[in-house]
C-alpha cells in the first residue's frame, strides 16, 4: 500500500487521507452543520471520497451533539516557522455539560450536591493526547449521604 501511495504522489496524483473523528467534528462545528445538514455532507463525502474517508457517526458523537464546542486553530513555531494545526475542546466546559446531563438523567437536584472531587489523567496515544476524568459527587437524599460517580 505504501509503495502504491508513493508512486501516486510521485506522479502528482492526489491521495486523500481519511479524516479523524476530531477533524470531522471540527469541520462540522466550524460550518455550523448539524442534523440533516450533517447527513447530507456525510452522504456526499462518502459518495465522492469513498466509504472509509470520514469516520462513522458513532465515532464522532463524543465531539458533537450535547458536548462542548470543538475549536480548531494553528500554532506557529517561531524558531522553525512551521505551523502546526490543532483541534481542542475546553475540559471545564465539557465536564460541566456532562455533569448537568448526568444530574438530569438521574433526577438529581444540583442543590443536593454537598461536595465533589475528581481524578484526572492524560496520555498521548497514537497521534492524539487523550484526557480522561472521573468525577465523584456526595449528594444528600432523604437524610442519607450518597456518593455517585461518572467518567
Amino acid at each position: 500500500r505504501d509503495s502504491v501511495i508513493d508512486a501516486l504522489k510521485q506522479r502528482n496524483v492526489p491521495v486523500a487521507k481519511p479524516m479523524s473523528e476530531a477533524g470531522f467534528a471540527a469541520m462540522m462545528s466550524e460550518c455550523g452543520a448539524t442534523g440533516e445538514c450533517e447527513k447530507v455532507i456525510r452522504k456526499f463525502l462518502n459518495d465522492h471520497m469513498g466509504k472509509g474517508f470520514i469516520p462513522p457517526k458513532y465515532a464522532t458523537n463524543v465531539h458533537c451533539e450535547g458536548h462542548a464546542k470543538v475549536n480548531v486553530g494553528e500554532w506557529k513555531d517561531e524558531d522553525t516557522g512551521i505551523a502546526y494545526p490543532y483541534i481542542e475542546k475546553k475540559p471545564d466546559e465539557e465536564i460541566c455539560r456532562q455533569v448537568a446531563r448526568y444530574f438530569k438523567g438521574k433526577g438529581i437536584c444540583p442543590n443536593a450536591m454537598k461536595k465533589s472531587w475528581q481524578v484526572v489523567g492524560g496520555d498521548k496515544g497514537g497521534d492524539a493526547f487523550q484526557f480522561g476524568t472521573q468525577i465523584f459527587f456526595e449528594i444528600e437524599e432523604n437524610n442519607k449521604t450518597l456518593v455517585h460517580s461518572m467518567e
